[in-house]
């Protein structure tokens, strides 16, 4: 019955207890540092991408003219994990596809890497 009663009153939290808490939080604030630039990119590269919509005429476009709008584009959002040859241009009927596919490696420790595979996608009608 002693036991009980010293029991409850007992509250807190251990030292033990404190330094896994700090731990976790800190992993995952370390977790958050990586990856937030990444996704800001992903981002930035799906705007890149559905604002080319906006642009008259585009998908009459020779390639080469609308690969340098989106070059320049890039360099005014300073994207720099992504290259032209990852750009891929489909003509089928009226339809313009412009795909982008690749991938971000985050050194994450030492050897272990995180990969973040990113597909964006944006169909141009002609009008």
């Amino acid at each position: 019955m002693k036991y009980l009663r010293n029991r409850k009153k007992q509250s807190g939290m251990t030292l033990m207890g404190m330094v896994l808490a700090f731990a976790m939080g800190g992993f995952f604030a370390y977790l958050a540092m990586l990856l937030f630039p990444v996704v800001i990119s992903n981002y930035t590269m799906g705007n890149v991408l559905t604002t080319l919509n906006a642009e008259s005429g585009i998908a009459t476009m020779p390639k080469s003219k609308i690969k340098e709008l989106i070059n320049k584009r890039l360099r005014i959002n300073d994207i720099r994990d992504v290259k032209m040859d990852d750009f891929k241009f489909k003509q089928k009927n009226q339809v313009l596809t412009i795909t982008l596919d690749y991938n971000n490696k985050i050194n994450f420790a030492k050897n272990v890497f995180i990969l973040i595979e990113n597909h964006k996608q944006v169909e141009l009608p002609r009008s």
